[in-house]
């Protein structure tokens, strides 16, 4: 078994399974990096813009947008009822 890296021949086994242990540790890093930085940032950054919702939208609905509905159904039901 040949192996070439860099048109070069390395004949050396031990150079050539550091250079695979080297290859499948950097891809460890890789895949840990992702799994434990950024699909944790990605969630937080994902709860925060859920909560943005809650707090800033939910009030508004409550306050604003729930008793005009609710006395447009009342009017309309008692419109009906006393005509």
């Amino acid at each position: 078994m040949q192996l070439m890296i860099n048109n070069r021949k390395v004949e050396n086994p031990l150079a050539a399974i550091a250079m695979v242990l080297f290859a499948l540790t950097f891809v460890g890093v890789v895949i840990s990096l992702i799994l434990l930085v950024l699909l944790p940032l990605i969630g937080i950054f994902i709860s925060s813009f859920v909560a943005l919702v809650v707090v800033v939208v939910m009030p508004i609905m409550l306050w604003f947008v729930l008793p005009v509905l609710f006395i447009t159904i009342i009017g309309w039901f008692f419109g009906h009822l006393f005509k």
